[in-house]
């Protein structure tokens, strides 16, 4: 291929599909608009890498050092991050449909427009995210911390809230019809115990 791997590497709009980079270090490259669907890049370290537009669709991303990564805009829909280090990363308007991120602290965390459906966000810390116009259809957040979250305008139809912890949230255009919110915790501090 050709392609230096190493930290800060300049490797923007190539096609690195089904690569394998386990355990490499390139902290601080240019991966922008590059394809990386189902790359192998478990035990990488990412960190700080700019990966803005990228395709890591059904990439293997477990125990990969992420920690500050830009990802906005890309897709890591599918894409495997268990023990990942997600600390500082940046998700806006990334299309994050069906992966599992359960338990994962997003705590403060800008996720406005991102693409959530059908995710596995289970006992999540949303507390205080920015989830403004995101889609969460189908999206399971049971026993997630949604409290102080900005929720305005997201997408929940179909999703699973039970028992999450909406207070002090920001509901303003979301329609919670079709949502399954038993045993939540409403933002006004009410809990919500639909059969």
């Amino acid at each position: 291929m050709g392609y230096e791997f190493e930290p800060g590497a300049k490797i923007q709009g190539k096609d690195l599909s089904r690569i394998d980079l386990t355990g490499v270090d390139v902290r601080g490259a240019d991966f922008s608009q590059s394809n990386l669907q189902g790359a192998i890049l478990s035990g990488t370290n990412l960190a700080y890498a700019n990966l803005r537009g990228a395709n890591l669709r059904g990439a293997n991303l477990c125990d990969a050092n992420l920690q500050g990564a830009d990802f906005s805009d890309a897709d890591l829909s599918n894409t495997m991050l268990r023990g990942a280090i997600l600390q500082g990363v940046n998700l806006v308007d990334a299309k994050l449909s069906g992966i599992n991120l359960a338990g994962q602290n997003f705590e403060g965390y800008d996720l406005s427009g991102t693409n959530l459906r059908g995710a596995n966000l289970f006992r999540a810390n949303l507390k205080g995210a920015n989830l403004e116009g995101a889609n969460l259809s189908g999206a399971n957040l049971g026993g997630a911390d949604l409290s102080g979250a900005n929720l305005m305008f997201a997408i929940i139809d179909d999703a699973k809230l039970i028992a999450v912890d909406l207070r002090g949230a920001q509901v303003r255009g979301v329609d919670f019809s079709n949502a399954d919110l038993r045993s939540a915790t409403l933002p006004n501090g009410f809990l919500f115990l639909r059969q």
